[in-house]
């Protein structure tokens, strides 16, 4: 191979890169020109008319400024950029126009033509963001869902903080008034003389005694009848079990009966003034269990008498063991 030949390849090979570099330069010039072209266009679409002059002056400065930016750029890559934003701005005021446009109309129209108008201008919109990126809508979206989220999840937690309040103020209001209905209880009590017994509460009604084999309530009884008929009505859950006793006096089957009688002859009072029969229980010891000894007439005359137990609130009216 002759030396001419060498040098004349060295250089083709020389030559080589410019020659690409060249057609790659061209073409991105004619990618820019084509993107300039474009850009222009939409922009004197958009200055040319007349809804856009109306409704979307702003978007019009917007893509006049983008266009100029464009022409003045010396980088090849920021004037295809700055053209593409000014083609995008001059889009949106055509539409933005139009838009305004269909909404004057709307206001003119009846409601048929109005749904058609709205149908049209959906066909434009749509058609008009074709190409646009929705990754941003995706975004706000997403934040507006995020915010509406948490937006529920605080009302949530001050319904929440506000229901717990309400029970708090409930109990404590409960409360209170279980300690007043204790108390305003321990003063029925003691102007009844009830004593606490084994037993539980016991009211051993002083006036309601008895003559020697006699079951009828003497006159002078009636007023402790009242405070217990009273005592009663005031706190409907409680019922009682009224006990009869009676002296040594007479053999044991007559002095359980007579007992009887008497616990039945208090309940009959109660009944009477309006106490319900099935909070009552009775029940006759004849002379089981004096309180006093039966060997005076005085102590005979405290045993023959009547005593009424008690019974725990919502406890069914049972005679508990004694």
């Amino acid at each position: 191979m002759s030396q001419r030949t060498v040098l004349l390849g060295r250089f083709v090979m020389m030559l080589l890169p410019l020659v690409v570099a060249g057609c790659a330069s061209t073409e991105q010039q004619r990618a820019v020109r084509t993107q300039m072209e474009r850009a222009q266009a939409a922009y004197q679409q958009a200055q040319a008319d007349p809804s856009v002059q109306t409704y979307a002056q702003l978007w019009l400065v917007d893509a006049q400024k983008a266009l100029r930016a464009a022409e003045q750029a010396k980088d090849l890559d920021e004037k295809q950029h700055l053209a593409y934003l000014a083609e995008r701005k001059a889009q949106l005021a055509s539409v933005t126009g139009a838009t305004g446009k269909t909404e004057q109309s709307l206001q003119l129209l009846g409601k048929e033509t109005a749904e058609t108008l709205l149908k049209k201008r959906d066909r434009e919109l749509t058609a008009a963001r074709v190409g646009t990126d929705a990754r941003g809508l995706e975004a706000e979206q997403a934040r507006l869902a995020a915010e509406a989220r948490l937006r529920e999840a605080e009302a949530q937690a001050r319904s929440a903080e506000q229901a717990r309040r309400r029970d708090a103020e409930a109990e404590a209001k409960a409360r209170a008034a279980e300690q007043a209905k204790g108390t305003e209880l321990a003063k029925e009590l003691a102007s009844l003389r009830a004593q606490q017994t084994d037993r539980g509460l016991v009211l051993t009604i002083g006036d309601v005694l008895f003559d020697a084999g006699k079951t009828s309530v003497g006159p002078g009884a009636q007023r402790s009848i009242d405070k217990l008929a009273e005592f009663l009505q005031t706190y409907p859950k409680r019922n009682v079990l009224i006990e009869g006793h009676s002296d040594s006096l007479g053999n044991e089957e007559f002095n359980l009966k007579l007992s009887q009688q008497r616990a039945d002859a208090v309940r009959d009072l109660l009944v009477a003034r309006g106490i319900a029969p099935q909070r009552i229980r009775t029940k006759g010891y004849g002379a089981k269990f004096p309180i006093v000894d039966n060997d005076t007439s005085v102590g005979r005359q405290q045993n023959r008498r009547v005593e009424v137990l008690v019974l725990t609130e919502g406890s069914t009216a049972e005679a508990p063991p004694r």
